[in-house]
């Protein structure tokens, strides 16, 4: 199962004690067979996805539980507006989904995040004008909501990860990337971002923690798709930050 974790969440990343441990139980055939077979699901679900097809013909969720009480706090798209829906009986059943955009005509790629107690709850969306970072935040377990553009430029924001620590600090990992291409090729560097409240969202602090050089067209995949690095933020505890900085060339 460790290697199978490691073929599949890990891309295939596998540490040595967990391939030696594997050999003592499978010779190298069974290992190859094991590997392929493994690797033949995650090719199907990946492609089940992409495709939408029957259980996946739908919107992918962000998921957080709520610390103190074991609430289920979700947010997801619909087209290209950001909902919540909330569960208090583990998923059984679900609240009626509330807007999370007010007026903000496009939103996309959520981040989630909720204070212990799930009374605070902010979820980061990119939209107008050309895929800004802008926070929307409720303070009554997630009925209402409000919104507020943090910066306006012409660069695309990705909301990858976010965090409340214990003493209300709101964190949230981003990076901005400038399609000004030829054709919305990206161009020139991404930033990696950290926005932080002090405040429970009255204010926020933007801070570039890391800024790596762009690929030029190779940062278009296959359909378009962009492909830039991913920034991740932990909250350890009180005042103690951590950001992880993925790219997918293995550093």
């Amino acid at each position: 199962l460790a290697y199978t974790d490691a073929l599949v969440l890990g891309f295939g990343r596998v540490d040595d004690a967990v391939f030696d441990a594997l050999r003592e139980h499978l010779d190298d055939e069974a290992i190859m067979e094991l590997t392929y077979i493994t690797m033949m699901y995650s090719m199907h679900a990946v492609i089940s996805v992409a495709l939408r097809l029957e259980f996946d013909d739908r919107d992918d969720p962000i998921v957080e539980v709520v610390e103190d009480t074991g609430a289920v706090y979700a947010t997801y798209l619909n087209g290209f507006n950001v909902l919540f829906t909330s569960s208090t009986d583990h998923g059984a059943t679900w609240s009626a989904p509330v807007k999370t955009y007010g007026n903000v005509s496009w939103n996309d790629k959520p981040a989630l995040a909720t204070s212990d107690d799930g009374k605070d709850v902010y979820i980061s969306w990119n939209g107008p004008t050309g895929g800004d970072p802008w926070m929307a935040q409720s303070h009554d377990f997630g009925q209402t909501w409000t919104q507020e553009k943090l910066v306006d430029s012409n660069r695309y924001f990705f909301a990858f990860d976010a965090d409340v620590l214990h003493d209300g600090t709101v964190v949230f990992a981003q990076s901005d990337i400038e399609y000004s291409g030829p054709g919305g090729a990206p161009v020139g560097v991404v930033n990696h971002h950290v926005f932080v409240s002090r405040d429970s969202g009255a204010t926020w602090e933007d801070h570039i923690v890391d800024t790596v050089p762009g690929r030029g067209d190779d940062t278009r995949m296959p359909g378009g798709r962009a492909f830039i690095t991913e920034t991740r933020a932990a909250a350890l505890e009180a005042g103690i930050h951590l950001f992880d900085v993925c790219d997918p060339d293995q550093g």
